[in-house]
This record gives structure tokens, sequence and C-alpha cells, in this order.
């Protein structure tokens, strides 16, 4: 069973719009990246990522989810606005965090590195991915795979510019493989900021190009181009934030729309490339980031809004089988409190939502909410409290239905013995639920 269901008030696109202009094939058919929960029980589990369907609690709510105490994953000295690039995915064995930073032992050294806290709460150490420190962005995703992960990057190629896209794979314990260390996903011009997500036999992948814009591919399931990358910018115009997402029968591609910040997203064909109008996403301008997270039939995005006055707040908007808005947003807090940086991944037939709340009294908190698919919130948890006045989240959840919420904390570190610096570390908490 699931938390709720969506009660669209918004017309359905049409299907056709989506087959214009693909080719003969159609829009090729996306799976889920989570966990996958219907009205009559579980589906056929079978993804490439090996997670299996299984309801939690009665009615598919959880009764109640005890977070573990925050466990260091890795400190670095490097930081970028005050907080720690990084980014996270689980699996079955714990989870993977990926970033552009430096041990204190390897100070002032910059590397792409990843690190793998187990579920049983022991970190692996930071493995470096590659030493090149030329990168032209802080991006490092990952999806999940049926044998473990796959990132990509951007880097300088060998001998200097331009920067090129790579990807790496990683083992179920989060460990690099050395193969392809250095195997190249898109070479023409600068390749930066790089989006993944898990579909069928493979991957959906958007990346920035200096001349084109924004580019969209299909990948294989070890991250090579299937066909050849698409131009997205003759239907999304100019932009630098985006994200694929996989929901219905395609992949899509979701925008920051230049100049308005309102959150638009296009449908991709079979070969990756858009197809069809582009829509909306938002109701109201983002400050930046957005994550989205997709189920079987449906989606849902949260995205950081800044009102007026100033104040931030945390935004909740699901989105049906055709990609698409289905209802109005709503906020994940009062009027009178914000919320900033939220993110969010699919949970036991719902959403687990995490960001920072500022309540207009009383202590910053990381607040976790399991939410249902309409935007209600059924559980509220502050697992942080006080919680420090920047920092970044990522909340996953892996494929046996463990949530993880991974997130940055500021330090001062000692380098040396002797040199203080400014530095942060990232933690995760696991949750147990019942």
């Amino acid at each position: 069973m699931r938390f709720g269901r969506l009660a669209s008030s918004l017309p359905l696109v049409s299907s056709f719009a989506f087959v214009f202009g693909c080719g003969p094939d159609g829009p090729g058919r996306m799976s889920t990246d989570g966990s996958v929960f219907g009205d009559s029980g579980p589906r056929d589990g079978s993804r490439p990522d090996g997670s299996t369907d299984a309801s939690i609690g009665d009615a598919g709510v959880p009764t109640d989810c005890t977070p573990s105490a925050a466990v260091d994953v890795f400190e670095t000295t490097y930081l970028v606005g005050g907080e720690v690039p990084f980014e996270a995915e689980a699996n079955v064995n714990g989870v993977l965090v990926t970033s552009m930073a430096t041990s204190v032992a390897n100070y002032p050294n910059l590397e792409r590195v990843s690190a793998f806290l187990s579920k049983t709460g022991t970190a692996s150490g930071l493995a470096t991915v590659s030493a090149m420190t030329s990168s032209a962005s802080t991006a490092f995703p990952i999806a999940r795979s049926g044998s473990g992960f796959l990132a990509l990057f951007d880097e300088h190629a060998a001998g200097g510019p331009p920067h090129d896209l790579f990807r790496r794979t990683f083992d179920a314990n989060g460990v690099p493989q050395a193969a392809d260390a250095t195997s190249t996903v898109a070479s023409s011009d600068n390749e930066t900021k790089p989006s993944i997500v898990l579909r069928d036999s493979g991957y959906a992948a958007a990346w920035l190009d200096s001349m084109d814009g924004v580019m969209t591919a299909l990948l294989d399931a070890n991250g090579a181009v299937s066909g050849s990358a698409q131009t997205a910018a003759g239907s999304i115009g100019t932009t630098s934030i985006f994200s694929v997402y996989d929901v219905g029968t395609s992949a899509r591609l979701a925008y920051v729309m230049s100049g308005t910040g309102m959150i638009r997203g296009v449908t991709l064909c079979s070969n990756g490339a858009p197809t069809g109008a582009t829509f909306a996403l938002s109701e109201s301008a983002s400050s930046g980031s957005f994550e989205i997270a997709s189920q079987s039939d449906d989606a849902a995005l949260v995205y950081q809004q800044t009102e007026g006055g100033g104040t931030a707040a945390a935004m909740f908007r699901a989105i049906s089988s055709d990609g698409t808005a289905s209802v109005a947003e709503v906020p994940l807090h009062g009027v009178d409190d914000e919320g900033f940086e939220p993110s969010i991944a699919t949970f036991a037939g719902g959403y687990i939502v995490a960001f920072r709340f500022d309540p207009p009294t009383g202590n910053t908190t990381l607040r976790v909410l399991l939410v249902a698919t309409g935007g209600t919130v059924l559980r509220t948890y502050d697992v942080i409290d006080p919680y420090p006045s920047t920092g970044r989240f990522r909340v996953r959840v892996s494929p046996d239905s463990v949530p993880y919420v991974v997130f940055d904390v500021a330090r001062t570190l000692t380098v040396g013995g002797s040199v203080m610096v400014s530095g942060g570390a990232v933690r995760a908490i696991r949750f147990d639920c019942q």
C-alpha cells in the first residue's frame, strides 16, 4: 500500500506528443531508481540495481523510524560556499559518497575522492578516484548499477584542456574499479556538470557543453554513450542547472529556466533527444538547486523557493506519470518557518525528504519528513538539534528500504600537527524503520 495516491487536478498531456520527433522506436521505457509499490501490492522487482519491493508497516506507512547516531564518512579541507561538495547513493551494503575534496593527510592537493559507509556504520576511508585537480565543476553524481555504482565527473583530458566527461564504476562495497578510470563519456568542447539516472538497461544522462549547451544521452550498462549525444539547447534554451529524471514511459530533463528561476521539464526520446513542448514543474522561482525522486507511475519535486523579504521555503510538488506537475505545490513547513536545500528519495511508496529547518524561535535543525505522494507530511524527525546555519543534504534509500541522510558540517582541522585550516566533514545517519 502506498502512502497516498495522486488526485490529479491537471489534464494529462497526450502521449502522441511524446512520440512525435522520436523516430520509429518512439520514447524509451525507463525504470525507477527506487522501490516500486502499487495499489494492488508489490510489482515485479526486476531492475538493474537489484532492488526489490517490500512494503513497510501498516498501510505502507512506517509506524516509527529511529535514527542512528551520526557517523563520520570523511573529513576534508575543501569547501565551496562553506559546504563540502558531495553526492551520495545507497545500496543494500551501505551508502557511497563521492566528492571533490582532499584528505587532511593529502592537504592541500585536491582530488576526486570517494568513501563508503557500511550499513553497520563502518567508514572505508577516502579512496582516490582521480588525482587530476583541474576539474571545472564539483559535480560527481552517482547511480546504482546491478553490481555496484556508476559515477560521472569532468576533468581535463591527458595533456590539458578541454574538459572531458569520465565515468567510474564501483563495486557493491563502494570500492572504485580501476579498469575504466579514464573511460570518456563525451569529448568535444568543455563538458561539465553531469547528471545521471538509472534506466532499464543502463542510464540517462545530461551534461553542459561549452558550445552546444545542455547535452542529453542514453548510456549503456557500462556507462558508455548509446548512439550519439543529443543537443537540448534548442528545446530548453540557455541554462546551467538541470537534472535527468525518470517516470512513466520516458526519461525527462528538468531544468531551471534562465532569467526566471522557474523549473521546467521536457521529455526525452528513446535516443535521448528532447521532444515535444516543455512543461512547467514549479509554480514559483527556484533559488537554484532542486531534486526529483521517481517511482513507477509518479514522481515528486523538491526545491528551495525564495519568498518575499528574502525568506526561504522548502517546496514539494507531485509529478504524474506523463512527467508533468499534477497538483499544486505545497510548503513542507509552516508559513513562518524557513526550509533550505531540500533533498528527496522514494521510500515505502511515498517519499522521504531532508532539509535544514529554521523556525522563527528555537534551534535550527536537520529535519527529516515522511511525505505522502500528494505532499501530506506523515512523520517529522528533527535529527540534529541544533544544526549549523549552512549545510548540504542528500537523503538516499537502499533497495531494501533503509533510508540514509548524508550531510556536511564545518570543522576547524589540524594539519601537520600545527596548521589550522577551515574544513568540514561529511556525516551520515541511518534510519531503522518499523
